[in-house]
């Protein structure tokens, strides 16, 4: 349907309504409408649309800090109010409240069971402009480097705890600003990073030929990656047929191969060949946790 504008007066346009529509609605002169803006669409509604709350519930079968970590980051991001949260270990709760006091913004727990606990939504902050959040996280990023380049030319990396600290910020905000962006879409945000991630793991296997390609493997470096490769292999098959358990199992996996063998490899063999390894190692573990988010969704 196509209106066109109509001047009135130097500065204004007006738009006529679609007769029917106001007919139905019992509109007259004087009535209000809400109107909604979003980039380049206008939405014109009787009254202010209510958001409706997006409710889900889960089962942690670990309590595997990571393992929560992704879980719940998910949920945050596309979008969930409220989520019953399933468990087999009281301890599992405080992972759980640790992972919201860290990094998802307006997240609460409101209400426990020894074997299952309630998060809602209660305290989110208005939409801000993303732009304005993008520039919060790229100055902390810039603090960063100077604690690093400080604590470096004192040859003592003193300032951990700031770091942590400054990170988990950006962590909020990051993941505050893919919670607005999912409002929008959730399905195309989480393919988007999946994509993303796929992308850079595939760069990294070309990399490693390229720049390593002289270069001998060890006999455990090709246990390792033949491991890697089964546990990818079951996410993408994990992924495709929704199972939710076999791509967490996984991921777990991966998470826990990136720093028990991943960096210890690049610490004690050093060189390109570990170094992509282990790149390859950190990246499929997020492909799997995006792989997550798109089941969860």
């Amino acid at each position: 349907m196509k209106r066109n504008l109509i001047r009135q007066g130097t500065s204004t346009l007006t738009l006529s309504m679609p007769s029917k529509w106001v007919k139905r609605n019992n509109l007259m002169p004087g009535s209000e409408v809400n109107v909604e803006e979003k980039e380049n669409t206008l939405k014109i509604s009787l009254q202010e649309t209510r958001k409706e709350k997006k409710s889900t519930e889960v089962l942690l079968d670990s309590n595997h800090e990571k393992h929560i970590k992704v879980i719940l980051r998910n949920l945050y991001r596309l979008g969930y109010d409220n989520i019953l949260v399933k468990y087999k270990k009281e301890k599992t709760l405080e992972e759980v409240s640790t992972a919201i006091r860290q990094f998802l913004i307006g997240y609460e727990i409101t209400g426990t069971s020894p074997e299952s606990c309630h998060i809602e939504n209660i305290s989110e902050p208005i939409d801000e402009n993303l732009e304005v959040i993008l520039h919060r996280i790229l100055f902390i990023i810039k603090e960063l480097f100077s604690i690093l380049t400080d604590d470096m030319s004192k040859k003592n990396l003193a300032h951990l705890a700031i770091v942590r600290e400054r990170v988990h910020s950006v962590d909020r905000y990051h993941n505050y600003c893919l919670r607005m962006m999912t409002r929008q879409n959730a399905i195309q945000l989480t393919y988007t990073q999946l994509l993303t991630y796929s992308d850079l793991l595939a760069h990294s296997f070309l990399h490693l030929y390229e720049d390593s390609k002289d270069k001998l493997a060890e006999a455990r470096q090709v246990e390792l990656i033949a491991d890697i490769s089964r546990s990818f292999a079951e996410i993408v098959k994990g992924l495709q047929g929704k199972d939710l358990n076999i791509v967490t199992k996984n991921t777990r996996e991966l998470n826990d191969a990136f720093h028990h063998e991943g960096l210890v490899m690049v610490e004690s063999k050093g060189g390109i060949l570990s170094y992509y390894l282990c790149e390859i190692i950190r990246l499929s573990y997020l492909c799997s946790s995006a792989a997550i988010g798109i089941i969860l969704t």
